[in-house]
């Protein structure tokens, strides 16, 4: 039976990068605040469609996931349904409510809990322990894996970044320009290149375009084109340094966004640059 998941998160890009990691085990729905996530998840055992799973953000304005996972555990003994056969309640927070928030989940009943930002590999493995299994129609198509380096000297745009990329394959964070060198080269002496780099514009470590320029030209000396597997460079940026970002544009980066990064054009520009939703 094809699993249904209910994602619960009032941010709309937290809701859509979910929705691409956990499309491949099942069918998503999104709420976007803890009232309509109840409603939802009623709905569906009325029409005995229920959900096999919910991410549930404890963050949310008016009722936050806190209440609507008490509630939830309060219902289903009242309605007959056992422990066994309740809903797997995954909890997903920001690190600075780790403590309290774990001790709270766990006691009111939740299966897990995934510190943001959550990435792929943190949900395969709570869905793994909790005995999900992808979805056999997908697993006979899985794509490669790609590689992403993101390079980003501001905490939270890195971790901004791997939500919205996580769901196109693993991601590696450099706070600066020289460890983003390092791995570049590293990767590619083990054999196992990566495939796109999101870089910020204002790094302060080293100039961007020097980044770019010694990436390019290692390239064409290594003649690294001829196997295709030249780096694929995104240029991120602040809407003031876009003059900046159109002069890296010509000198060898292949796209350019502009924060805060809109996820549709993310999509439109990576499937461009042919980085696909990894299965």
């Amino acid at each position: 039976m094809k699993n249904r998941i209910l994602i619960v998160d009032d941010n709309t890009i937290n809701c859509e990068s979910l929705k691409k990691l956990l499309s491949d085990w099942g069918e998503c729905d999104v709420a976007h605040n803890g009232e309509n996530a109840l409603k939802m998840f009623h709905l569906a055992h009325a029409k005995s469609k229920p959900y096999t799973l919910m991410t549930l953000d404890i963050d949310m304005p008016g009722m936050d996931g806190i209440e609507v996972l008490e509630n939830i555990r309060e219902w289903e003994p009242v309605a007959g349904y056992s422990k066994k056969d309740q809903l797997k309640i995954i909890m997903i927070s920001a690190m600075h409510n780790v403590r309290s928030d774990v001790m709270k989940s766990f006691y009111l009943g939740c299966e897990d809990y995934i510190v943001k930002p959550a990435t792929r590999e943190k949900l395969t493995q709570v869905l793994n322990n909790l005995g999900f299994k992808m979805q056999k129609d997908m697993i006979g198509n899985q794509i490669e894996e790609n590689k992403i380096m993101i390079v980003d000297d501001g905490e939270q745009s890195r971790s901004i970044m791997i939500e919205l990329l996580s769901a196109y394959g693993h991601c590696d964070t450099f706070e600066s320009s020289q460890d983003a060198l390092r791995a570049f080269h590293l990767a590619h002496a083990q054999e196992k290149p990566y495939d796109l780099m999101a870089l910020d514009l204002n790094m302060s470590s080293m100039d961007t375009n020097e980044v770019i320029q010694s990436i390019r030209e290692w390239e064409d000396q290594k003649e690294v084109s001829l196997n295709g597997k030249e780096l694929k460079i995104l240029m991120v940026t602040s809407g003031n340094s876009i003059q900046d970002s159109l002069k890296t544009l010509i000198k060898g980066s292949e796209k350019l966004l502009v924060k805060p990064v809109d996820i549709k054009e993310l999509d439109k520009v990576l499937a461009e640059l042919e980085i696909k939703v990894r299965g």
